[in-house]
């Protein structure tokens, strides 16, 4: 592809691709979503004012996570088990569909996992499975 050629789709396509590539979705994603090429999605994004408008959505994203991890840490101080348990499945901490036993050996860790899980009805027995910790990286 010649590194100056642009698309001819509409700018309401060329929108909703950009949008979609702000959304986190990769080249081939959107062109299955959207019934068109990958060249064409590519063209598209390579157009200097959709890659711009892009770039300037994901620096604003970036722009918003230290706001972002306040409101989350807010909302889990306040006990919302359903945040915290979306927060480790998202972040894949948690793996598996199925409870397990904790990998790590702190009883108190398992009880705070199980809180946030089960609120009403979490012991020192119950135990989730949850992502080992690699101990190359120290456990960060």
């Amino acid at each position: 592809m010649p590194q100056n050629a642009t698309s001819s789709k509409p700018p309401a396509v060329k929108a909703a691709v950009a949008l979609k590539r702000g959304e986190g979705k990769s080249k081939a994603q959107i062109a299955r979503e959207m019934r068109i090429d990958r060249e064409t999605v590519a063209r598209i994004l390579a157009e200097p004012e959709i890659s711009e408008a892009v770039e300037a959505s994901w620096l604003r994203c970036v722009a918003m996570l230290p706001k972002a991890e306040r409101a989350v840490e807010r909302q889990l101080e306040t006990g919302d088990g359903d945040l915290g348990l979306r927060f480790l499945e998202k972040s894949g901490v948690l793996t598996g569909a199925e409870p397990r036993k904790v990998v790590p050996s702190d009883i108190h860790l398992q009880q705070a996992i199980n809180l946030l899980v089960h609120p009403s009805t979490a012991t020192a027995s119950s135990a989730i499975q949850i992502a080992p910790i690699r101990e190359s990286d120290g456990g960060k």
